[in-house]
């Protein structure tokens, strides 16, 4: 993997993340090709997060290279990473809670170098056609919405500047499993608008059921990668590393 793949949209090559003096990620790669979902899976407090912010620009990495399309973006900061047109849904959410609806949607159109200038309505409209449910509450505080809800707007707030690529950091936590059905059919359709996303994820079954590849991550390493049809067939990897049987 090394050098950088023209052919990836991104590619992760042998990186090392340190919290300090502790090793979170240890020689990690992978790579997402243009039009994949491509699914980070593992359990909790295994290095997806961390790998996640170190792609997004928020953590660097001691050793390692960071491609998107080809170019070397390793250690760049959060903010030229979003202009290279990656979007970020991170873990919880992490909206403005007291502006509403509208305006948190509004914000990802005002950020210098992605967005500026671009018409709002229309985008807005486009982010409504996916997120319906969202219509009759845009005058409503984003911290006033139901968890599903502000997931939805999470995930919209990242997809009005039309990304090239989505990171998403666990969007399925603290949902309801109908609401988790649901997210899964959202980003199989965000997919299908030509988004390419990379999916950090502990629910297996969902994740699943979207991914055209998967890796497994296990005290920061990568120790699987393979098609979701594989991992299905195969219950040792599931139960010893994702701790269910589907």
């Amino acid at each position: 993997m090394r050098g950088g793949s023209m052919s990836s949209l991104l590619q992760v090559d042998q990186i090392d993340v340190f919290y300090g003096r502790s090793q979170a990620l240890y020689k990690v790669s992978m790579r997402v090709e243009k039009g994949e979902i491509v699914v980070l899976l593992g359990r909790n407090g295994v290095g997806k997060t961390t790998t996640i912010k170190t792609v997004m620009g928020l953590l660097k990495p001691k050793s390692g290279r960071i491609f998107l399309e080809g170019r070397d973006v390793t250690g760049l900061p959060a903010f030229k990473i979003f202009r290279s047109g990656v979007g970020y849904v991170p873990q919880g959410k992490r909206l403005f809670p007291k502006l509403s609806v509208a305006e948190n949607l509004r914000i990802g159109l005002t950020v210098p170098g992605r967005g500026e200038g671009a018409p709002f309505d229309k985008r807005l409209k486009e982010m409504l056609a996916l997120f319906p449910y969202l219509e009759d509450k845009l005058h409503r505080p984003a911290g006033t919405l139901s968890g599903g809800e502000q997931q939805m707007l999470a995930i919209a707030r990242a997809l009005i500047t039309e990304p090239k690529l989505l990171l998403m950091d666990e969007p399925s936590e603290g949902l309801m499993p109908l609401l988790i059905e649901k997210l899964g059919d959202t980003i199989a359709s965000i997919n299908k608008k030509g988004v390419t996303v990379l999916l950090a994820e502990q629910n297996a079954p969902m994740a699943l059921r979207v991914a055209h590849r998967v890796y497994i991550m296990d005290n920061g390493r990568i120790v699987y990668e393979g098609k979701p049809g594989e991992l299905l067939q195969d219950e040792a990897i599931l139960i010893r590393y994702l701790g269910v049987k589907l």
